[in-house]
Parts: structure tokens; sequence; C-alpha cells
């Protein structure tokens, strides 16, 4: 699962500490929590790594569970 909550300074976004932990160099010109990568309204989506990130982030899932 991966989680989108809009707030009034940016986009959030929720694919586990450890994709985080995993895409930190390429995550570095966005704001990070432990869990949370934060899209400013202000840039543009990184649609790209998005896809990346989920992809990556499918993979550690069980096979049943995709």
């Amino acid at each position: 699962m991966f989680f989108f909550p809009g707030t009034k300074r940016h986009i959030g976004f929720y694919p586990t500490s450890d994709a985080i932990a995993h895409f930190s160099t390429e995550l570095a010109a966005n704001g990070t929590t432990e869990y949370a990568i934060q899209l400013r309204h202000d840039a543009p989506l990184p649609t790209e790594l998005i896809r990346e990130i989920i992809a990556w982030r499918l993979q550690q899932l069980p096979s049943d569970r995709v």
C-alpha cells in the first residue's frame, strides 16, 4: 500500500522506511522523514522516481501479496 496525503506545504508519499533509505541519493532534493517523502507543491512531481520506488517496493513483497 502507498499513501499520498496532501498538506498545505507538500504532498506526502509513504513508501516505507526501507524504500526511503534505498533511494536516499535520488531523494536528496526532497524533504524526507523516516517514513515519508515530502513532495513540494512548487517543484515538478518526480513521476519517474515515484514509479521506480513503487516498482522496487512491490519487488520486496512476497509474491502471494502482489
